[in-house]
């Protein structure tokens, strides 16, 4: 018995002699609130750039300080908000345009209209990345906004493939489309007045 409490003791003076063994390391962890699981940071996508949402009567930039931008706000205003999104517009000016000349600050695809330094139109195309307040995204087929909402060609343009259909806020979102029947694709959104040549 005393030969095992002897060799009971050396074996518990060894092991208060080692080193602790370094923690295994990992990568760090942020919570995704959606799945409710760890995630390690390296494999986070970073968040997209703001999306804006298109309304008959304005925007609103999805950001830190969304705010809903109405036409009617002042010119210096509403390029604020936005550049603070999207950073800093082109700017540029069309003297010609049937409602008078206008001015234009254009965030990418999305260009802002002004008239005398008053918001009164907004036109998205190409890549812009953008919504409506019922979910029209560029790309959108005729046949997927009749089944929202109610949309028509507008019969007398001169300019091809131009519609619009009754938004969700009461108002009225026109745009343009390309191809042909319900499949047709939406190229381009607007709202307000424009600088249309028909």
């Amino acid at each position: 018995m005393r030969a095992v409490a002897i060799v009971l003791a050396a074996v518990l003076a060894a092991c208060g002699d080692a080193a602790p063994e370094p923690a295994p390391t990992r990568a760090p962890e942020r919570i995704d609130p959606g799945a409710g699981a760890a995630v390690p940071v390296a494999d986070i996508t970073p968040a997209p750039a703001a999306r804006l949402t298109l309304f008959a009567d304005g925007i609103i930039v999805d950001g830190e300080g969304a705010a809903r931008l109405r036409f009617g706000g002042r010119q210096a205003d509403i390029i604020d908000a936005v550049e603070s999104e999207l950073g800093a517009p082109v700017t540029s000016a069309n003297g010609e345009c049937g409602a008078g000349a206008m001015n234009f600050a254009r965030f990418g695809d999305l260009t802002l209209n002004f008239l005398d330094g008053v918001f009164v139109g907004w036109l998205a195309n190409g890549d812009a990345d953008v919504e409506t307040v019922d979910g029209i995204v560029l790309g959108s087929t005729l046949g997927a906004i009749k089944r929202e909402r109610s949309a028509a060609l507008v019969s007398e343009s001169t300019l091809e493939g131009e519609y619009e259909y009754a938004s969700g806020d009461g108002g009225t979102i026109g745009g343009f489309l390309a191809g042909e029947g319900q499949e047709a694709r939406v190229t381009a959104l607007y709202a307000g007045v424009n600088c249309f040549f028909r």
